[in-house]
C-alpha cells in the first residue's frame, strides 16, 4: 500500500512537470523559482521514503507478529507485542494488562518507566485513570499531558507526576466488544502520538487479542483433551474406538479387562466387535448399527460380549460417532457382572427369605409379595398382588397403623418399629420395617415392607426374664439366710429396748405419787424402739418379697447405708472394720432399689467372707461413691487375699467359684442387674493385697437421653 501511494504521488508530480513545460512558452520562470520547486520537489520524495520505510517496518512488525502468535506462548506474544508498540510508535514505555474481575494486571512491558508493584497485583477499573477509561468506554484514549490533566484523570495525573511521564495513549483490547485488556504507551516528553501511529497501536491491540483468544482456546482445547484422556485412562468403564468395518481402533484397561484380551491383540488387530458379539445378540446389535448409522448414535442397551476365553460377559453399551455421516465412533462399555449378581442375590433373598416382604405402591396396593408373605396369608402371590392394604390387614388397623407408616415412607423416610399387632390371623409380635424405593426419580414411588416375626422370640425373652428374676430372689434369699444372726441381732436390738423402756414405765407409774412425766419419756423411746424395728423388718421384707422390677429414682448413699446397717453384726462377729466414704450431691440413678442394695448386699458379703483366712487386725472394708461425668460409681474394696490372675477374667461367669460350697451364681447375677441398668460392673486387684470390685451406673437424665 505504501508503494502504490507513492507511485500515485509520482504519477502527479510527472503530470504537474509536464504541465510546466508546457507553460514555459508563455511564462519563462527565473532561476530562483526552479530550484524551489525542486526543492520542494525532493522534500516530498524524502517524505514518501519516511512514509515507505515506515510502512515498511510496520508491515514487517505485523507479519513478525503474526509469526509470534502462529508459534509462541502467550507470555512472549505479549512481550512482543510491547517491545513492537514502543518501538515502532517511537514511546518510551509500554505496557499490556489483561482484565480479570473488574481488576487491570500487568502481563507485559518494555521501556523505560519502572512498573510499580500495583500493577502486578490489579488496578481496578475506573475512570480516574487513562487505563481505566479505555476499558469503561471501550475506546482508544489518548491525553498529550497527562500530568495537566489533575481535574479529568486525578489518579491518572497524580502518577503522572510521579513517575515523570507525559503523553499517554490507551486502547482497549476488545474481544466481541467486551474489554479483556489495555495497551498503553507513554512519551516522558509533550509529544503527541501521530494518526498512524495511533491507528498501528489499535492494529497490535487486534493482534493481542487474537493472541490471547488462541490461547484460550488451545488451553480450553488442551484442558477438554486432558478431561477425555483422564476419562480414558481412570478405567471406571471401558472405552473403545470403532470403525463400521467392525475394527477395534483403540481401546482403554478397562475394555480390555472386561473381554480378557491384551494390548498386544488389539495392536495386531485380533480384537473385532462384530467377532466380540455372541450369535443370539447379533441380530439386536445389527439393529444398533443401523440405527447409529442413520442418526450418528445409539442408545445405551444391554448385551453380552464374547471373552477370549469363551465365556460371556453382561455389558451396558452406548456410543456416537464422531461426525455425521463418518465411518468411526466412540463406545462406552460399562460391566454389567456385579450388578447382574446383585440381582441374582436380590432375587434369591425375596424369594427364600423366612420374612415377609412386600412392595406397595403409592394407592397402597400390593406390587409383589414373597412366598413367605404368601404362606403366612394363606393365598397365592397372583391373588394378593393389587389388592388393597386393608383388604389383608383389615380396615382399622390400616387406618390406625399401616397407613401412617407408609405414608411417612412415601415421604422419603425409613421407617422402623416392633411391637405387638393384631390381624385377621391373630396377634404376633412383629419388626416392621418400611424403605422407600425411588426407581427412576427422587420421588418415592413404592414402599419395600420387610415383617419379621418375632413372637416366639419375644416369649421366650419375656420367660428367660422371669427366670432370672427367680433367680435373683432366690439368690437374695440365699444371702439373706447367711446373714440370719445379724438380722437376729438387729431386730432383737430394738425389741429389747422396748421391753426395758416399758419396765422402767411401771416403776414410774408404782412410784408414790406416779411420775407421769418419765412414764410420757419411756413410752416415746418404747414407740421409737418399735419403729426402728419395724424399718429393720421391712427392709428385710423387700429384700426377700418376690416383685416386678421398678424404675425409681434411687438415692445411693442412702441405699448403701441400708445395706450396711444389714450387715453391721456380720461384719462385727468376723472383727471386720468397716469405712465408708460417700461423696456430696451425688444425682440420684434410675432403676429398682432392691436389685441396686442385691448387688451391694452380695459384694459385701463376699469381701467379709474373703477376709476370714487373714489376720484380724488387717480385715479392712472401704465403700466409696464417685461422682463420675455421666453418672455415679462405686467401689466395695476388701484386704483379703485378691485373686489369681488368671481368675479376674472368670469371676463374672456362671457357675465359676472360688468358695469352698459356692454356685458361683452371685457375681454372674449381679452383673446382670448392673447391665441390665445401663452400667458395668468389673473387679481388679486392690494392691497391695485384696480385691476391688466397682461399678458405674449412668444418672437420670443421661439414662433418659
Amino acid at each position: 500500500m505504501a508503494r502504490k501511494r507513492a507511485k500515485s504521488r509520482t504519477r502527479g508530480r510527472k503530470l504537474h512537470l509536464t504541465g510546466t513545460k508546457m507553460r514555459v512558452g508563455r511564462a519563462r520562470k527565473s532561476r530562483s523559482d526552479l530550484e524551489q520547486e525542486l526543492r520542494a520537489c525532493r522534500r516530498e520524495i524524502a517524505h514518501a521514503r519516511e512514509r515507505l520505510v515506515e510502512a515498511t517496518k510496520q508491515q514487517t512488525a505485523t507479519s513478525e507478529m503474526l509469526r509470534i502468535i502462529s508459534n509462541s506462548p502467550i507470555k512472549s506474544v505479549l512481550d512482543a507485542v510491547a517491545e513492537n508498540a514502543a518501538r515502532l510508535c517511537d514511546a518510551n514505555n509500554a505496557e499490556i494488562f489483561r482484565l480479570e474481575n473488574n481488576l487491570l494486571r500487568l502481563a507485559a512491558s518494555y521501556g523505560e518507566i519502572p512498573v510499580v508493584i500495583h500493577a502486578y497485583q490489579g488496578v481496578t477499573v475506573n475512570r480516574d485513570t487513562v487505563t481505566g477509561r479505555a476499558a469503561c468506554d471501550r475506546r482508544t484514549i489518548h491525553v498529550h499531558d497527562l500530568a495537566a490533566e489533575e481535574g479529568e484523570y486525578p489518579v491518572g495525573s497524580s502518577n503522572a507526576k510521579r513517575e515523570g511521564h507525559r503523553t499517554t495513549l490507551a486502547t482497549p483490547l476488545l474481544r466481541e466488544g467486551s474489554p479483556v485488556g489495555i495497551i498503553l504507551v507513554r512519551r516522558m516528553e509533550v509529544r503527541p502520538f501521530s494518526d498512524e501511529q495511533i491507528a498501528l497501536i489499535e492494529t497490535f491491540a487486534d493482534q493481542a487479542v487474537i493472541a490471547i483468544e488462541n490461547v484460550r482456546l488451545y488451553n480450553d482445547l488442551r484442558e477438554r483433551e486432558a478431561r477425555i484422556r483422564r476419562l480414558v485412562d481412570s478405567n471406571i468403564i471401558g472405552i473403545f474406538i470403532w470403525d463400521f468395518e467392525g475394527r477395534i481402533l483403540e481401546a482403554n484397561d478397562e475394555f480390555l479387562r472386561m473381554v480378557s484380551y491384551d494390548r498386544e491383540d488389539l495392536v495386531s488387530g485380533r480384537i473385532r466387535w462384530a467377532d466380540l458379539t455372541p450369535p443370539d445378540w447379533r441380530d439386536r446389535n445389527n439393529a444398533r448399527i443401523e440405527q447409529q448409522k442413520s442418526s450418528g448414535r445409539f442408545e445405551p442397551f444391554e448385551k453380552e460380549y464374547t471373552r477370549k476365553d469363551g465365556t460371556c460377559v453382561p455389558v451396558l453399551i452406548g456410543g456416537a460417532t464422531f461426525e455425521e455421516g463418518g465411518n468411526q465412533g466412540v463406545a462406552f462399555v460399562l460391566d454389567l457382572t456385579e450388578r447382574k449378581r446383585a440381582e441374582y442375590l436380590t432375587q434369591q433373598m425375596f424369594e427364600r427369605s423366612s420374612d415377609r416382604i412386600s412392595i406397595v405402591g403409592r394407592d397402597y396396593r400390593y406390587q409383589r409379595v414373597n412366598p413367605a408373605f404368601e404362606r403366612r396369608w394363606g393365598m397365592p402371590a397372583e391373588t394378593i398382588v393389587g389388592m388393597h392394604v386393608a383388604d389383608l390387614l383389615g380396615m382399622e388397623s390400616f387406618e390406625q397403623m399401616a397407613k401412617a407408616y407408609l405414608d411417612r415412607c412415601f415421604a422419603g423416610e425409613e421407617v422402623s418399629y416392633a411391637d405387638w399387632l393384631t390381624t385377621p390371623l391373630g396377634r404376633r409380635y412383629s419388626a416392621v420395617t418400611y424403605s422407600p424405593l425411588r426407581p427412576e426419580s427422587e420421588r418415592v414411588e413404592a414402599a419395600l415392607v420387610i415383617i419379621r416375626d418375632l413372637t416366639e422370640h419375644v416369649l421366650a425373652s419375656e420367660a428367660l426374664r422371669e427366670a432370672q428374676m427367680e433367680l435373683a430372689h432366690a439368690n437374695r434369699v440365699a444371702t439373706m439366710g447367711q446373714l440370719t444372726a445379724s438380722i437376729t441381732h438387729e431386730v432383737n436390738q430394738p425389741i429389747t429396748a422396748a421391753v426395758t423402756y416399758a419396765l422402767a414405765a411401771r416403776r414410774w407409774l408404782s412410784a408414790d405419787p406416779p411420775n407421769f412425766h418419765e412414764v410420757d419419756d419411756a413410752l416415746s423411746l418404747i414407740v421409737k424402739s418399735g419403729n426402728r424395728a419395724g424399718e429393720v423388718v421391712g427392709r428385710i421384707r423387700a429384700l426377700i418379697k418376690k416383685a416386678p422390677a421398678r424404675k425409681d429414682a434411687v438415692a445411693i448413699n442412702d441405699a448403701i447405708l441400708e445395706v450396711i446397717a444389714l450387715t453391721r453384726t456380720e461384719a462385727a462377729n468376723n472383727s471386720v472394720s468397716v469405712r465408708t466414704q460417700s461423696a456430696e450431691g451425688l444425682p440420684p440413678v434410675q432403676g429398682d432399689r432392691v436389685q441396686l442394695q442385691q448387688v451391694l448386699l452380695n459384694l459385701i458379703i463376699n469381701a467379709i467372707e474373703a477376709m476370714r483366712d487373714v489376720g484380724e487386725e488387717e480385715r479392712e472394708l472401704l465403700i466409696s461413691t464417685r461422682n463420675e461425668p455421666d453418672g455415679v460409681s462405686v467401689e466395695v474394696r476388701d484386704s483379703g487375699p485378691g485373686f489369681a490372675p488368671a481368675d479376674l477374667d472368670r469371676v463374672f461367669e456362671a457357675f465359676y467359684t472360688t468358695k469352698p460350697g459356692g454356685l458361683g451364681l452371685g457375681l454372674s447375677i449381679c452383673r446382670s442387674i448392673i447391665e441390665a441398668h445401663n452400667g458395668r460392673l468389673w473387679a481388679s486387684a486392690n494392691l497391695p493385697r485384696g480385691a476391688s470390685f466397682q461399678f458405674a451406673l449412668p444418672a437420670i437424665a443421661n439414662t433418659a437421653s
